[in-house]
């Protein structure tokens, strides 16, 4: 047994220390005020997943989304266009407001909410992977999702090695992990 595991199964505080606590993570401070009030911050239990395991997780997340929302998308984009039968061929400029709608709605539920139940989307699901917050190892909320698979994205996409970050970074974050405080962790 590695010495650094517990009976569990789970990784000892001691042997997570530098990873929950290293300058420059968003947990740091929390960690620093549980370490003060003589508590020990929760430990992640469980592996650390690596990059392939998150890359096809997320392939299989990205196919399920262009699915529904392409049926979506065309409900939405050609049920009003149907209805309209050539009359008031004006409110055609507002198909696109009436089809980018819906498809954020998706996107915020999916990434959002959906993924806050268990930590897992689909794809995670069937990689046997999860989100957990880097603090804790709870679950993330719904606002720290939206950040890690919005926004965090959206800045792991502009600096380009945002995603290859986990490769090669020692708790097997990329950018947008960062940006939340999270992991991923083998389930």
């Amino acid at each position: 047994m590695d010495p650094r595991q517990n009976i569990d199964g789970g990784v000892s505080p001691d042997s997570l220390s530098p990873i929950i606590n290293a300058p420059g993570t968003p947990g740091a401070a929390t960690n620093k005020a549980v370490a003060e009030a003589g508590q020990q911050p929760k430990v992640i239990s469980g592996q650390l997943a690596g990059f392939f395991t998150r890359l096809v997780a997320s392939l299989i997340d990205g196919f399920l989304l262009f699915i529904i929302q392409f049926v979506v998308g065309m409900v939405f984009m050609f049920g009003p266009a149907a209805l309209l039968k050539g009359q008031n061929l004006g409110l055609l400029i507002f198909l696109p407001i009436i089809w980018y709608i819906p498809q954020l709605v998706i996107l915020l539920y999916y990434y959002g909410v959906y993924q806050h139940n268990t930590g897992q989307t689909v794809g995670k699901k069937v990689m046997g992977i999860k989100v957990v917050d880097v603090v804790t190892g709870q679950t993330p909320t719904v606002g720290k999702f939206l950040l890690r698979d919005i926004l965090g994205k959206i800045i792991s996409s502009l600096v380009v090695i945002g995603y290859l970050w986990a490769i090669w970074d020692e708790k097997k974050q990329a950018i947008h992990d960062k940006v939340a405080g999270t992991v991923v962790i083998k389930v």
